[in-house]
């Protein structure tokens, strides 16, 4: 490391204490989490996701109160950012994430993406155990904030942290999830996880509520979907993307093998990687078919396209990105638990119909109505103040602001070294403003 490193990283023993008190702080928070939603069960005792799984297996019926798509994709970026603060929190994390993670990113990149890069890098470099916690305890805070206060005027404000923390990590971490850079494709998890967070924390923010239970809606995200894939069936058929050669693709499955795994998961990786290298023709020829073909059908035939793209899916999670999380310096899962969670989002939106009156809240047919239920309208529930909050948000509102307390004061000295003139971070953000 530099000589920033020298002047602000703490001794041996010290950060063994940091790491260990921040982990603990961490855990707990956690386990509060699942606590309250272990408690939060409905009052037939069955976890609510329950009728989500319930609802999917009923394409004929859609209960508003068993199945609100805000609430699913809140929820499902808050248990994301909650696993991503567990991923932070690794042993490895604080020395590996700089020559693991972000020069890895950067490399061969653009001039301005190689800047922000080593901004990043001097950035965690001045104190990497501290920026790390730090890192931690805002994913907390905003896995807590999606989780119990999705309908609650707080949303706002978290969806706004969301939005910029994720960016931050796409623009900096990822590079741009290497999407100016030959070999970009969705086996490694490009576009990058943190730009599906910051498109699902948009929504969050913009979307009115009304048109969440618009059946258009849930066409679009299918289709986005699908002409994505194909987007990038169509990318790895180009010569100048290297997929054709036996170096480019077999690196993609090579370098999931060597992860720290057990055998039984890295053994077909490798098995695929030598493949690959022997006759890449024949390897990308069937991936980009296989692609091609399964992108087209979520445009076209999205219901049937279920079985098919949610395995392909998972093998490419796999085999490709290694589940994004083994190794000991993953950040993330991956962008593919985010493209399935947007795709289960549009294909349920996709099966709303109309009740009749006595049966529950008239849902949009077609295209030219929305459902007219009170609960669904903008100003149902997001305008709830603290007088509506129950048991279960009161405690998730003590563990939001014990979080926000807890990034506020491992940002402390982050926000020394930012103006510090003999940081290697404060050099960085100097090069990059002039």
């Amino acid at each position: 490391m530099g000589s920033g490193t020298n002047n602000f990283a703490p001794t041996a023993l010290s950060r063994f204490t940091l790491i260990s008190e921040g982990s603990l702080v961490v855990s707990l928070a956690v386990i509060l989490v699942l606590l309250v939603a272990v408690v939060n069960l409905n009052r037939s005792g069955s976890p609510k996701i329950y009728k989500l799984l319930s609802s999917l297996q009923a394409p004929n019926k859609l209960d508003a109160k068993a199945f609100d798509p805000k609430k699913y994709l809140s929820i499902s970026l808050g248990i994301l950012w909650l696993l991503d603060s567990l991923l932070q929190l690794q042993p490895d994390m604080a020395r590996m994430l700089v020559p693991m993670v972000i020069k890895p990113a950067i490399y061969g990149q653009p001039s301005f993406v190689v800047d922000l890069g080593n901004f990043a890098v001097n950035f965690w470099r001045d104190n990497p155990v501290t920026t790390d916690l730090f890192a931690s305890f805002i994913q907390v805070f905003l896995s807590v904030g999606f989780i119990f206060f999705w309908d609650h005027i707080l949303s706002k404000f978290i969806a706004v942290a969301s939005m910029l923390w994720s960016l931050c990590i796409w623009l900096m971490a990822e590079g741009f999830g290497r999407i100016m850079t030959p070999g970009a494709t969705w086996l490694v998890g490009s576009p990058g996880a943190a730009l599906f967070y910051f498109l699902a924390s948009v929504l969050l923010l913009v979307l009115p509520r009304r048109y969440w239970f618009d059946v258009r809606f849930g066409k679009l995200a299918t289709k986005s979907i699908g002409f994505l894939f194909i987007f990038y069936g169509v990318v790895q058929v180009f010569p100048w993307e290297g997929f054709w050669s036996g170096k480019r693709l077999s690196i993609i499955f090579y370098n999931s093998s060597l992860m720290r795994q057990p055998k039984w998961l890295s053994f077909p990786a490798a098995k695929l990687a030598v493949m690959a290298s022997k006759s890449p023709i024949i390897v990308n020829g069937v991936i980009v078919l296989i692609t091609l073909a399964v992108g087209i059908m979520v445009v076209f035939w999205p219901k049937r396209a279920i079985i098919p793209f949610l395995m392909l899916l998972f093998l490419g999670w796999w085999l490709g990105s290694d589940f994004g999380v083994l190794g000991g310096w993953g950040t993330d899962p991956n962008s593919q638990p985010m493209i399935a969670i947007f795709f289960v989002l549009g294909l349920r939106l996709q099966k709303l119909r109309r009740y009749d009156d006595d049966d529950g809240p008239k849902q949009a047919l077609d295209k030219r109505h929305i459902s007219t239920s009170p609960q669904l309208t903008d100003t149902s529930r997001e305008g709830a103040g603290l007088e509506t909050l129950s048991l279960s948000k009161l405690l998730g509102l003590w563990l939001f602001v014990a979080m926000l307390i807890a990034t506020l004061y491992t940002s402390a000295p982050i926000v020394s070294n930012v103006f510090s003139a003999n940081s290697a971070h404060s050099r960085s953000y100097l090069g990059l403003c002039l």
